[in-house]
């Protein structure tokens, strides 16, 4: 079931993912027991399908703040990767996400263009 979860997120099939919910209820303890490369989320900020990952924020808001091997989270890729809207959805889903006394402050202006 991973690897048809992982394609799922590639492909930014919605539906897939709640299919794999019906069936496992615990599909989302299964992946945050996984190991960093695994982490799902950040597949999907990487790939860059906005809906997919709004979707998953939305079910488990913790995926957010997991940390890939070097030490990025879902919103760092999106930011880093030039993904506005998915860092943006991602603030408004859950605001306290950014640790903006660490962050550049440059990071905020950027996006109100």
């Amino acid at each position: 079931m991973d690897e048809r979860l992982k394609r799922a997120a590639e492909i930014g099939n919605i539906d897939a993912l709640y299919s794999f919910i019906h069936n496992d209820a615990n599909v989302f303890k299964h992946i945050n027991k996984m190991e960093f490369r695994d982490r799902k989320l950040h597949v999907v900020v990487v790939i860059g399908n906005t809906n997919f990952a709004m979707e998953m924020m939305n079910l488990k808001p913790s995926f957010a703040r997991k940390l890939n091997p070097d030490s990025f989270s879902p919103i760092h890729l999106a930011f880093i990767g030039g993904k506005p809207k998915m860092v943006i959805g991602f603030i408004s889903i859950d605001e306290n996400i950014v640790d903006k006394k660490n962050q550049p402050q440059v990071l905020f202006p950027f996006f109100l263009d």
